[in-house]
């Protein structure tokens, strides 16, 4: 319903977290203030159901600190879902009594839930119920390893759907895994499509998760080498539009190059694709993406990809330049050739100078996406 409204998935969070807040307070305080005139002793069915509503809501309004969310983020998912039912249900009962004007709002709001959700089931099904893909198992996993230690520094999930979908840069899938225990198969979790290939009438026919292992479902990852069945649940996110500026910089530090890359693959695709009514509505002209690496060996998450983004980009009328900033030096450091492809060890770029050339060399407008920690977003 978001991506209809045209909302970010940033602007949607904000507002669930503080409206929930204000709602919880609001009612907190309605129920502190029948508390102190009205004995506990004496409340009958609807007022102990809107004091259960009370506490569930203030348990949730606990639980969604941020402190707790990433520390236990799967506990907290099903627990906040768990604890929202009861308050809707607890404040049914509470409301039932006293005229469907007041029940009227909660009504509104679950008949809503109920018709998005409804929606999505629809949209879900037709999107896995097909028979598009001829390998053993849906999903294929490859693990990145550190070299000193092999120890998985992150992970390539690559699934082939059952129908070919239409994606785009910042998109991403709900992905529910059918082989990785029961909560896994009812419980989706958010990843972003880093890649996408085998394009079939514009409609890729696999797509790729690049992922960096923490806890839970993404470690658990790290030990497999497919998925049997994947139930995908999507695409969802806005397009950005970046086709309409003249001139686009992607910024990217760590994981975060696997929310610039199908940005920039994006724009490859359209400026070359054979379709000459697509290829006369992309404005861009010059594309830079600029990745800052946390570790030496993040390279090998998208060494082949670049590859292949140098192959759809041909060089007579090439788009792309990749700057890639590695941490450290080392004796045996790949020096490419490639004027479009330059790798820079031991040092940090100067973003700002970085913008500021980009800026005034550029024929038009320009603009600058960026996706990395907070203090590198804030640059």
């Amino acid at each position: 319903m978001v991506d209809m409204l045209g909302v970010s998935v940033h602007s949607y969070y904000l507002a669930h977290h503080w409206i929930g807040r204000v709602v919880v307070v609001q009612g907190l305080i309605h129920a502190g203030l029948v508390m102190s005139k009205v004995k506990t002793s004496t409340f009958d069915a609807t007022q102990v159901a809107g004091l259960s509503a009370a506490s569930a809501s203030a348990l949730l309004l606990v639980l969604s600190l941020h402190l707790i969310r990433r520390a236990a983020y799967e506990f907290f998912l099903g627990l906040h879902t768990l604890l929202a039912l009861i308050v809707v249900v607890a404040l049914s009962f509470h409301l039932a009594s006293r005229g469907w004007m007041r029940y009227i709002y909660p009504l509104v709001a679950v008949l809503l839930w109920t018709i998005n959700g409804l929606t999505r089931l629809v949209r879900v099904f037709y999107l896995n119920a097909g028979q598009g893909y001829r390998q053993r198992d849906q999903a294929t996993i490859i693990t990145h390893k550190r070299p000193a230690t092999g120890s998985v520094s992150g992970v390539t999930l690559t699934v082939w759907p059952k129908r070919p979908v239409r994606v785009q840069g910042g998109a991403y899938y709900y992905l529910y895994f059918s082989d990785m225990g029961l909560r896994m198969r009812f419980q989706g979790h958010p990843f972003v499509v880093s890649w996408w290939d085998d394009a079939v009438d514009t409609k890729p026919t696999s797509l790729s998760f690049l992922i960096s292992p923490r806890h839970g479902l993404t470690r658990a990852l790290t030990t497999r080498t497919s998925v049997r069945s994947v139930i995908l649940d999507g695409p969802y996110g806005i397009n950005p539009r970046l086709e309409g500026y003249e001139a686009v910089l992607l910024f990217a530090k760590g994981i975060g190059i696997a929310g610039m890359l199908p940005h920039a693959l994006n724009l490859v695709e359209q400026k070359n694709h054979k379709d000459m009514t697509s290829w006369s509505s992309v404005m861009t002209r010059n594309v830079d993406l600029i990745w800052v690496l946390e570790e030496n060996c993040q390279e090998q998450w998208i060494d082949s990809w670049i590859e292949k983004l140098k192959e759809k980009d041909p060089i007579n009328k090439r788009i792309l330049s990749v700057l890639c900033y590695f941490p450290n030096r080392h004796d045996n450091a790949d020096i490419s050739s490639d004027p479009f492809y330059k790798k820079f060890y031991g040092t940090q770029p100067m973003l700002r100078t970085l913008i500021n050339l980009a800026v005034e060399a550029a024929p038009g407008r320009t603009m600058i996406a960026v996706c990395g920690d907070p203090k590198f977003s804030s640059h």
